[in-house]
């Protein structure tokens, strides 16, 4: 039994929330002498042909705040403070935001094209979201708004830009949602953007001003008028755009909080976690996850619609597409023997018979024309009574997790080699097929994914809670989910010739894991040689006692041929006992979850240096690393 109280890791980008080919079964990974007592990971993965589930259990992290501000000047903004007549300079002049830049700033975005002013781009964005979002995405804000509402500018997009204006809000460790100063700022500040770039350029006044708010952070009313000039929902047709906002406030959240009964309720209405006993189960993941996003609430009589396609039925919005589908490929006498067992209603079978028949033949049977062809908010009652009969709840349930495996076993069959990607199933599930490279290009897909993937790993730790909350640590930059990935695994191979069947793997175990994570590293088997390689890209060396997850931790004389030692930093516990990930010399094999004493104990008690290096944020694909 998971207790209510055990924080549940949440770790964030698609390496640590993502599933792959492998055996059906959970089963608990490694671990050698030297590890915690403490729980195991247990890795349930997505399978050609079925899925199960995954989970993994850590302590809370302690994480320091490095966005809080320092001796800042501006005022919180109030309607109307900020006139589209002025200039962010005069702005700053008067003393309204706060001129944090320096000689040095040369924020451009993302360098690929020539800096000059916002104005002068045919088609400029204005992006808002979490500071740490930000960072974690390698993207740095041009403005921040602080916790107390008050804005900061770091770079002035008017002089400097690469076409987007990136608006940054700070948050305190384990925060989801902006302070309510930050949502009256961030407003006002949205609406003076946008009025000062089409006051620069009279040519955007018709096309409007996009705007990138993925994390609902622009109050809706601002969001709604940006809409109405044109713009549409940054999220595929028929999702819940609140919904997709809330699941992507998660992306990028450093220190991880407390999400109680009320909030999983919230989250996942209509879900019933407690029932589950605590057994996660993949497929019921995806089921919570697209409900979730999908405004049904989890109502098996929802009716919803997409455009193009009619009438969604249920808490999975299952259109008349998904259910030719289903029906081409139902297994008749596997239906029937559950109808036997009793779990589908009687006469299910028979129904679903004569539907695949007229499917099999190229007709489109009458339930399936009524979802199909009738007008938006046109089904009569009968018409709802007529499909509801049909494709029940029990129906829907069945549907949706032949679906799922189908699209699971299609993806992992084109990529094969590589982890599904749970965002990627539930977009399968939202679009009624798998996506092609042009529906991931899509930046409205991008974010559901991304909620989608944040909202499969919480439903996992809201099954093993039963629903009665649960406490959720972050993952800066994906390398901890990495690392706990490697566990029990020969993380060394790429140097089986020079590391003595692993005994020496340390380094060579380390950049490995850095690689799979997204970083851009240049592969050693030397420790010293390595954290050299990793400060040299960038990385910041920060003290033994103030390591967070995420962070490289190195041990040792500090000198090539030195007897160093190097691992990864998972998990730091409420009372500041730092939990690592690394090669063990015994076993050859990465250990996931030992105490630090018990890795790098011999360099504490020799007095020889130990130290963290915090590399650059980066996103799941992409490293910042040079």
């Amino acid at each position: 039994m998971v207790e209510s109280h055990k924080p549940i890791k949440f770790s964030h980008g698609i390496s640590a929330g993502s599933l792959g080919g492998g055996s059906m079964d959970a089963g608990a990974d490694a671990s050698d002498s030297t590890a915690s007592s403490g729980a195991r990971h247990a890795r349930g993965r997505f399978q050609a042909d079925s899925l199960n589930g995954r989970r993994g259990i850590l302590e809370q992290t302690n994480t320091t705040d490095n966005t809080a501000p320092t001796g800042l000047h501006g005022l919180t903004i109030t309607e109307g403070a900020l006139s589209p007549k002025k200039s962010l300079d005069d702005l700053a002049k008067a003393g309204v935001i706060a001129d944090s830049r320096t000689k040095e700033t040369t924020n451009v975005g993302d360098g690929k094209s020539e800096p000059r002013p916002i104005t002068s781009f045919e088609k400029p964005k204005i992006e808002v979201a979490f500071a740490d979002t930000l960072e974690q995405q390698g993207k740095k804000p041009d403005l921040i708004v602080r916790a107390d509402g008050k804005v900061e500018m770091l770079n002035n997009p008017e002089i400097l830009s690469s076409g987007n204006v990136i608006v940054g809000l700070e948050r305190a460790p384990g925060a989801v949602n902006p302070t309510e100063a930050q949502q009256k700022s961030v407003g006002e500040l949205y609406k003076y953007l946008d009025a000062r770039i089409k006051e620069q350029n009279p040519a955007l006044a018709g096309k409007g001003v996009d705007l990138d708010n993925p994390q609902g952070l622009v109050p809706e009313e601002a969001a709604a008028a940006a809409r109405r000039a044109g713009q549409r929902a940054n999220v595929p047709d028929g999702a819940d755009a609140g919904s997709v906002q809330s699941g992507n406030r998660y992306s990028g959240n450093r220190a991880g909080g407390r999400m109680s009964s009320g909030d999983v309720s919230e989250m996942f209405p209509g879900r019933d976690f407690r029932s589950r006993n605590g057994q996660v189960d993949a497929v019921d993941l995806i089921k919570d996850t697209v409900s979730s996003l999908n405004g049904s609430r989890g109502n098996h009589e929802h009716f919803g619609y997409r455009r193009g396609r009619g009438h969604a039925v249920g808490a999975y919005g299952l259109t008349a597409d998904h259910f030719q589908n289903w029906l081409a490929n139902l297994d008749i006498e596997a239906l029937e023997e559950q109808e036997r067992k009793g779990l589908v209603p009687p006469g299910t079978a028979a129904r679903m018979k004569k539907l695949k028949e007229q499917v099999a033949k190229g007709e489109t049977p009458d339930v399936l024309k009524k979802m199909r062809d009738t007008d938006q908010n046109s089904l009569s009652d009968a018409d709802k009574k007529d499909i509801l009969g049909t494709f029940g709840k029990e129906v829907q349930e069945l549907a949706a997790k032949d679906l799922i495996n189908g699209y699971s076993k299609t993806i992992a069959e084109q990529n094969p080699g590589k982890e599904v990607d749970p965002g990627q199933i539930a977009l399968a599930m939202h679009l009624g097929r798998v996506p092609n490279a042009e529906d991931m290009a899509d930046s409205g897909n991008k974010d559901y994914m991304s909620a989608a993937r944040n909202k499969w790993q919480l439903a996992a730790a809201a099954t093993q809670s039963r629903g009665e909350g649960f406490d959720w640590s972050g993952d800066a930059n994906g390398i901890v989910a990495a690392s706990q990935n490697a566990d029990g695994q020969r993380m060394w191979t790429r140097f089986a010739a020079s590391v003595k069947g692993g005994r020496l793997g340390c380094a060579a175990s380390v950049s490995e894991v850095l690689i799979n994570a997204g970083y851009n590293v240049t592969p050693d088997a030397g420790a010293h040689n390595l954290a050299m390689q990793l400060l040299r890209k960038g990385g910041e060396k920060v003290p033994i006692n103030q390591v967070r997850p995420g962070d490289v931790v190195f041990g040792g004389p500090g000198r090539a041929g030195g007897s160093d030692h190097i691992g990864i930093v998972e998990r730091v516990d409420r009372n500041g006992n730092i939990y690592v990930g690394a090669n063990s010399s015994s076993r050859g094999r990465w250990v996931s979850d030992q105490p630090l004493m018990s890795a790098f104990g011999r360099f504490v008690r020799g007095g020889q240096p130990l130290y963290g290096i915090r590399l650059p944020g980066s996103d799941t694909n992409n490293s910042n690393m040079a």
